[in-house]
């Protein structure tokens, strides 16, 4: 989400300043850990960050909501770049 973070006024207290960058960093960790971009039909159609099956990257959908292009890192750290036909699923391709 934007605008989330809080500036730091001049001549805030230590402590104060102090709680204020971490909420900062605490809120742009909770915004990076997952991105969700909706479709015309108001579903998502693009995923980036932590993904399913413990997956990392990025995961692009067709309208009936099936993964049909994968790109990014499986759970051992290995790349993948995987695209299916629409109305496949690529976790299910990949086993």
């Amino acid at each position: 989400m934007p605008n989330l973070f809080a500036p730091i006024n001049p001549g805030t207290k230590l402590d104060q300043a102090l709680a204020v960058i971490n909420n900062n960093f605490a809120s742009l960790d909770n915004e990076s850990v997952v991105k969700t971009f909706n479709g015309p039909n108001g579903k998502p159609m693009l995923t980036q960050g932590r993904l399913s099956n413990g997956f990392h990257g990025t995961e692009y959908r067709d309208l009936a909501q099936n993964v049909v292009k994968l790109i990014g890192f499986d759970r051992e750290g290995q790349f993948i770049e995987l695209t299916v036909k629409d109305g496949q699923d690529a976790y299910a391709v990949l086993g």
